[in-house]
Parts: C-alpha cells; structure tokens; sequence
C-alpha cells in the first residue's frame, strides 16, 4: 500500500480505525451487520474457536496487534475504536503501540 501511495505523490499523513475484537458474537456481528465492514474467514475461524476456549479477549487482543503491525507497516498511524466502553483494551493496545514505536526508535 505504501508504494501505491507513494507512486500517486500521497504524502499527507494517513491513520487508520480499527475495532478491537471483543468476542466471536461480536466479530460475527460486525461481518455480518455492520454495512461495510467484513472481517477474513480465519479472523472469524479463531474468534470461534477462542469462544470455545474461553480466552476471546486474549485472541482478541492477539488478532489487534496483528492488525496494528499490518497498519503500521503501511500508514502513519492507528485510530484505536474502543468497543463497547472497554478502554482498558485502547489503553493495552496503545501501550503495545507505544512499545513498539521505542524499539524502532
């Protein structure tokens, strides 16, 4: 994507929303209410199974960092959406961010 943007001459600063996963009801809902928004069949293949397993919040957050390293690898930045007045989540997935930005430094 970052070539794409470079070859059109884009250079304004580009940021990214995303919606941490809370749990598969939740992933389902999105893919499937929520117009525009379609999450990849292993995203809701883990989600299901971490239903099953008890530990959504964990797989959760693990499909987040992921979508943070894949944004972060393209765009300027992140746009951390909290679900559902979990800002425990952002405040987590903000200081995975933060950490991240250290090592690079």
């Amino acid at each position: 994507m970052r070539l794409a943007l470079d070859e059109q001459g884009i250079t304004t600063p580009i940021f990214v929303g995303f919606m941490p996963l809370l749990s598969f009801r939740n992933a389902n809902f999105l893919h499937h209410e929520v117009p525009g928004i379609r999450l990849a069949d292993d995203t809701l293949v883990r989600m299901q199974q971490a239903e099953a397993d008890g530990n959504e919040r964990e797989v959760g957050l693990q499909i987040a960092k992921e979508t943070i390293d894949a944004i972060c690898a393209d765009f300027n930045g992140v746009h951390i959406n909290t679900p559902l007045r979990h800002h425990e989540i952002s405040l987590e997935l903000l200081n995975y961010v933060q950490a991240k930005n250290a090592v690079s430094v």
